[in-house]
């Protein structure tokens, strides 16, 4: 029976072996161990606590900043696919071999303006089927 109440306390006391047998320590030396014990165990209880509490709030933090770096990435893939567009209007619009015809009507992207570009060919020149072919695109320039 002392000898199982040697082990508890040894459990209690993390690992540490007693001075004297269980059987003769007073109560008074016993509860003073116990609580010693029982004031560490609270003591790594409350640092892991605090370490956790640290853990979750970084976790968040990342977490909005992730969220952040995300919105800028996609504004930015964005704003790149409406400067590729701008570069290949730029681009075309100023190929020496474009035409530009002023008053040709501008955001109407439900016409097709290589047909009404050579409607507006053949009503100048006569036979504008011929130019068809060559058309590949014409640029919409603003009316003065």
């Amino acid at each position: 029976m002392a000898r199982k109440r040697q082990i508890r306390l040894r459990r209690l006391a993390g690992g540490k072996a007693w001075n004297s047998n269980a059987s003769e320590l007073g109560d008074k030396a016993l509860r003073t161990d116990f609580t010693a014990c029982i004031k560490d165990v609270k003591k790594d209880v409350s640092e892991i606590g605090e370490r956790v509490n640290d853990l979750e709030h970084t976790k968040d933090a990342r977490s909005e900043d992730h969220e952040k770096w995300w919105r800028c990435i996609q504004t930015l893939e964005e704003q790149h696919l409406e400067l590729q567009a701008k570069q290949e209007d730029l681009e075309n619009c100023s190929r020496p071999n474009n035409i530009c015809i002023r008053g040709t009507p501008r955001g109407q992207e439900d016409e097709d303006i290589l047909a009404h570009t050579a409607a507006l060919l053949h009503a100048l020149i006569g036979d504008a089927d011929a130019l068809l072919p060559m058309l590949d695109r014409a640029p919409q320039v603003a009316s003065a």
